[in-house]
């Protein structure tokens, strides 16, 4: 993932202490990292849309006036028809002291808000160089590659969250970042600043919670979930031993499509060990932050979830009931979940994609 660099990586924290432990890997889209900023790839200029700027000696730093970084925004000329890769024309180096927005083009469709799946295509400039750094645009538009991510804070950052937020589908916008010195670099190197036009090409609303198909277990033996105040709670019968093998019961069978594996799944969830003890709820964190986005099948979560997800309708909620190997084994998990412990989930799946 090459957009919103130094936004995506609070992405991270908003997962909770499960699954951001998972297998030690990082649990968004692990497709690529969420703390990468673009920089030059071969692909680049064999990607749609063009970085126009004339680059000058000029070297007075930007200010850090938001006001002032606005102003430099308004002088950035966006061209090209809305849904199609965008010609960005400036004058390098652009003076962007300060993280900034214009929305350039109002779109005409479905209106946008927080908590849905925004679905976008964008162009990242250099605004030092006047360099293209990176396109989801392709030369052709069955070559383009748009990105999905939840409209949320956590994901984009208060500034772009809210800029997106009460316009519609089809909207176009200049994104201006600042530079940042060697000091505020987790890579200990200076990064230029970037320019980012974006095209909302779509929002879906992502349902609040598993629907579909009740399923009543056969196995009594297996912990029960139940739902007080709109939150999962578990109890275990007398008769509950570990499993040895995972356990994977549908509550709710979705009538979604079916979940493949490398597809990005947004879910609810809660997490127990065998004990009752909760150690982990997205339901406990507040809206849209209850939701929890990674990627399926490709090991960035425990096992358990890649092997109890894949296959599972979207709509569906699950028991799932992970034995230690499955999970987090001898290492155990951070403060909370011990060695060799079996772990239960309830799982809602609400979007794949």
């Amino acid at each position: 993932m090459k957009l919103p660099t130094r936004h995506l990586a609070a992405l991270l924290a908003s997962a909770g202490l499960l699954l951001a432990g998972c297998s030690g890997t990082s649990t968004a889209d692990t497709s690529s990292s969420a703390t990468d900023t673009p920089s030059t790839s071969a692909t680049a200029p064999e990607t749609g849309g063009t970085c126009d700027a004339k680059v000058t000696d000029a070297s007075a730093p930007a200010s850090a006036d938001p006001t002032a970084s606005q102003e430099a925004l308004g002088t950035v000329g966006l061209g090209g028809d809305a849904n199609a890769a965008p010609t960005v024309t400036f004058t390098a180096p652009l003076a962007i002291g300060s993280e900034v927005v214009k929305v350039a083009r109002e779109g005409d469709g479905d209106q946008i808000a927080a908590g849905q799946l925004l679905t976008f295509n964008y162009m990242v400039c250099d605004i030092v160089t006047g360099e293209k750094l990176y396109s989801t645009w392709g030369l052709t538009p069955d070559k383009d590659a748009p990105e999905t991510y939840v409209l949320s804070p956590d994901n984009f950052g208060e500034t772009l969250a809210a800029a997106f937020e009460g316009h519609k589908v089809g909207a176009r916008l200049l994104w201006a970042q600042p530079g940042i010195s060697a000091e505020q670099s987790t890579t200990g190197k200076a990064d230029n600043g970037y320019l980012y036009a974006m095209t909302i090409t779509g929002a879906q609303t992502i349902p609040e919670e598993a629907s579909g198909a009740a399923v009543t277990p056969t196995d009594a033996s297996l912990p029960t979930i139940t739902f007080t105040d709109g939150k999962p709670e578990v109890s275990f019968p007398t008769t509950f031993s570990e499993p040895t093998d995972l356990v994977v019961q549908p509550l709710i069978k979705g009538a979604g499509p079916t979940v493949e594996s490398g597809q990005t799944v947004v879910v609810k969830y809660s997490g127990w060990l065998t004990d009752g003890t909760k150690f982990d709820s997205s339901w406990d964190r507040t809206a849209p932050n209850d939701m929890f986005t990674f990627q399926a099948g490709i090991g960035g979560v425990i096992k358990g979830w890649d092997q109890g997800v894949v296959g599972q309708q979207v709509g569906s909620r699950l028991l799932l009931v992970v034995p230690s190997d499955l999970g987090y084994g001898a290492d155990g998990g951070g403060d909370k979940i011990p060695a060799n412990a079996t772990l239960v989930f309830v799982v809602d799946i609400l979007a794949a994609y």
